[in-house]
């Protein structure tokens, strides 16, 4: 979807979206798919290429499961061929490929499994208001996958060590009101909107300066 497809659903315009994101365009779902579809191809093409490994234990990252329960990332395992291997999924929204990335890793280290598939994968543009300027010309759908293995520090792409943190401060910034235990455990129906992604970006933005300069001074 490109900008110029969005303008003509939006008060917006390609230069209005390319001037302020850089974006031009998006990729979006076809009506009926599902982030486990993405999820399966693109751990299909991560096996292929590090064939002949076969993955022991699956990491899905998505904060768009296809359902809230059971979890995504078994199911994929199973369309992968990969039944009854350990699978699960991480919620970590942006940071959710790293967050995979050092679970997949831990399995590795605590000798869980030898061979790790991590996939990332989302379906944005099934929680994105339609009318919402804000958020529909920075998200898409799409995923990623990489197949990790036991190896040597030396070796070219080794995982050489993470650093993770997280601002529960800012968890209203970037947030889908309804849907959860906190929503339900008021006994209102949601309200209109409640159920799409809702980000308050300049926040965000300043946010993360204040974060980066308080790092940045500890250093």
């Amino acid at each position: 979807m490109t900008n110029d497809m969005l303008a003509e659903e939006l008060d917006t315009s390609d230069e209005w979206i390319r001037s302020r994101t850089g974006i031009v365009t998006r990729h979006v779902i076809e009506a009926g798919m599902a982030t486990s579809d993405l999820a399966v191809e693109a751990g299909k093409r991560a096996i292929a290429s590090a064939c002949p490994l076969r993955p022991d234990a699956l990491v899905l990252a998505t904060v768009t499961p296809d359902h809230p329960c059971p979890a995504t990332a078994p199911a994929v395992a199973t369309r992968l061929g990969l039944d009854g291997i350990p699978a699960m999924d991480v919620a970590a929204v942006c940071s959710g490929f790293i967050y995979a990335l050092a679970v997949g890793a831990g399995l590795i280290a605590t000798e869980q499994a030898t061979t790790v598939l991590v996939i990332g994968a989302e379906a944005y543009s099934t929680v994105l208001d339609p009318q919402d300027r804000t958020t529909r010309p920075i998200f898409g759908d799409g995923a990623g996958a990489v197949v990790l293995r036991a190896g040597h520090r030396s070796e070219p792409g080794a995982l050489l060590g993470m650093d993770l943190g997280s601002d529960g401060n800012g968890a209203d910034l970037i947030q889908i009101m309804a849907g959860g235990s906190r929503q339900r455990g008021t006994g209102r129906p949601p309200g209109p909107g409640d159920h799409y992604f809702r980000m308050r970006g300049r926040k965000c933005s300043s946010r993360r300066c204040s974060t980066w300069r308080t790092l940045h001074a500890g250093c």
